[in-house]
């Protein structure tokens, strides 16, 4: 399309990436899907993200998945490590109270 031709146009003159929210590809339109990494010199320039939740109507499981170039995909997936192994600033602090208090350290061994 029209549309996709402009978005390839910029990312190439000023060397940019595109992240393509493809999450809605199956669904059914006036005419096929048209993904922005097709259209040409964008395969080296396109995460694709898509998910499960949408493309099986499993919205509360929330599990996608990106995929690209290896170059583009690899740095994404040391962030995501790191967001999802990370917990948030504000339950780390909760819990350094927690510890500083020690409430309820003698209490979690009679749990085990």
């Amino acid at each position: 399309s029209a549309e996709l031709q402009a978005v390839a146009r910029v990312c190439q003159r000023h060397g940019l990436i595109a992240v393509a929210d493809d999450v809605y590809e199956n669904c059914v339109f006036a005419s096929a899907h048209q993904p922005l990494a097709l259209v040409d010199g964008m395969e080296d320039r396109v995460i694709k993200v898509s998910s499960g939740g949408k493309l099986f109507s499993l919205t509360g499981w929330r599990v996608a998945w990106a995929v690209g170039p290896a170059e583009l995909v690899q740095p994404l997936c040391q962030a995501h490590t790191n967001m999802t192994f990370n917990a948030p600033t504000l339950l780390q602090v909760g819990l350094a109270a927690a510890l500083d208090a020690e409430d309820g350290l003698e209490s979690t061994a009679a749990l085990y």
